[in-house]
């Protein structure tokens, strides 16, 4: 008895997925993502009210913006 051959899948794979299907192509396989939790986002959120206060006072940001 055979094994099943696995199917290796293409960038036209990846990009002919459902809308809102959230998965990575590596090496020809698809791996599915679960979406960032409750607590991620939360924290994601405090990070950036703390660190952006700092970064704009250090002047870290000091690109033109585009007109």
């Amino acid at each position: 008895m055979t094994l099943p051959k696995e199917r290796i899948y293409t960038a036209e794979d990846y990009w002919n997925l459902p809308e809102g299907h959230r998965a990575e192509l590596i090496d020809g396989k698809l791996y599915d993502i679960a979406p960032p939790s409750y607590i991620h986002q939360k924290l994601v959120k405090l990070f950036h009210l703390v660190l952006s206060p700092m970064i704009m006072e250090l002047n870290f940001l000091n690109t033109k913006m585009p007109v």
